[in-house]
């Protein structure tokens, strides 16, 4: 029932967000962090507003003051949906973050093995060296 209310919800979210556009809100306003709403949607698992989102132009490419990409924030996340309509939508698999990490290492880094092996099944080179010689297996380890 729980899970039911959830989906009505997120549901009656994206169906608000659609009216919001097509009265004239943009998809691409940020904060002081360079985050957008897409990058909200895909950190909370969002997967309706993503493609919402995506469809009204919302760029994929956009990252975070940090340097963070919204594929790393999905991954992160293990919000495996969101991580496959960004990959469909052509997010950089293989994209370097600020702090040299990738997608993959941040999927392993925090236990979300579904969504490493997907990005491995799209591409993911699940050798590239990190900082300090890391790679994605290692981190997946630690």
């Amino acid at each position: 029932m729980a899970q039911l209310r959830l989906e009505l919800l997120v549901s009656r979210v994206a169906q608000n967000a659609q009216v919001l556009i097509d009265h004239g809100a943009t998809v691409e306003v940020f904060n002081q962090d360079n985050a957008t709403p897409l990058f909200f949607a895909a950190a909370h698992g969002h997967v309706k507003i993503v493609q919402l989102l995506l469809e009204n132009g919302a760029r994929i490419d956009r990252k975070q003051r940090s340097g963070i990409t919204v594929l790393s924030v999905a991954a992160g996340e293990g919000h495996l949906d969101v991580v496959k309509v960004l990959i469909d939508s052509s997010a950089v698999v293989d994209e370097r973050l600020e702090d040299d990490t990738t997608a993959l290492s941040v999927a392993c880094e925090n236990g979300h093995v579904e969504a490493a092996r997907l990005l491995l099944e799209r591409g993911a080179n699940v050798n590239v060296t990190l900082q300090e010689d890391v790679t994605p297996l290692i981190a997946a380890s630690a």
